[in-house]
């Protein structure tokens, strides 16, 4: 595995079905962890169709974990039904930290959907995640950076209880 992509559901609080076969890890607004359909080791090979499929032109050796959140959420106005929670954020860190001890992952290698398409030329206009709403002064690729702080920061936490 290179990298992980962190995204949103576009959803309710709830995985749903079609969410489980889309991410390796999804995360709903209590912190709660659920695991998707596919692991991560079946986005090393992606040509069997057996696999996440959650980044275009970025599922191959890809993570994807996602926060169950962001129904109908507009960048423009920053509103969303059921909106990221700071729990949402740091369980996804958390876990993101975990996965990138296991893998072996660079934090470089962490994006955000939205960091992702921006880093590759993809231009699908994602939004995800591009907005935490206890952090507003963000602009959206300061986001990513945020979340990468903070995978670091859990990173340091969990090397210290070794």
């Amino acid at each position: 595995m290179k990298r992980i992509i962190l995204h949103h559901t576009g959803g309710s609080y709830i995985p749903n079905n079609t969410d489980k076969k889309a991410y390796h890890f999804l995360i709903d607004n209590l912190g709660h962890i659920y695991t998707g359909r596919y692991k991560p080791e079946d986005n090393e090979d992606v040509s069997d169709g057996k696999y996440a499929a959650h980044t275009l032109r970025g599922n191959t050796s890809s993570i994807g974990v996602a926060a169950c959140c962001n129904y109908c959420f507009s960048l423009k106005s920053k509103q969303s039904r059921f909106p990221i929670t700071n729990i949402q954020f740091e369980t996804m860190c958390m876990v993101t930290a975990r996965l990138c001890i296991k893998y072996k992952i660079p934090v470089s290698q962490v994006y955000t959907h939205y960091g992702f398409d921006l880093a590759h030329n993809i231009k699908q206009g994602k939004v995800d995640i591009t907005y935490l709403p206890w952090k507003t002064e963000l602009t959206p690729i300061q986001v990513q950076d945020y979340f990468r702080n903070k995978i670091n920061w859990y990173i340091k936490k969990c090397k210290e209880k070794e």
